[in-house]
């Protein structure tokens, strides 16, 4: 498998359980800081690279990281909003019914 399809599936895996695992009803705070410890993540992880022998920075390794983590978010993010929609409109029929 390709080392930048790993990269990808890791950071969108990790993004997916941080969202999943976290709870907020502030969704934009929520999912930026999740995007952003993500991607902090990252980039430290790409530095401490060079600190081992025989390993190096890669800039695009960085971006598989970042772009799987953003996916993920926008993905969860999108679904978060659809669901609170179609939960809130059953509510109201519910109610509509019971009071009508």
């Amino acid at each position: 498998m390709n080392d930048k399809v790993m990269h990808f599936t890791a950071f969108f895996l990790l993004a997916t359980l941080l969202c999943y695992c976290t709870n907020s009803s502030r969704l934009w705070r929520r999912f930026g800081w999740i995007a952003l410890t993500c991607i902090v993540y990252a980039v430290l992880d790409e530095l401490t690279q060079s600190l081992v022998r025989g390993r190096s920075p890669d800039v695009q390794d960085f971006l598989a990281d970042s772009a799987g983590t953003l996916l993920a978010v926008g993905l969860y993010f999108v679904a978060r909003v659809q669901w609170g929609r179609r939960r809130n409109a059953n509510c109201n029929e519910r109610t509509s019914a019971i009071l009508g």
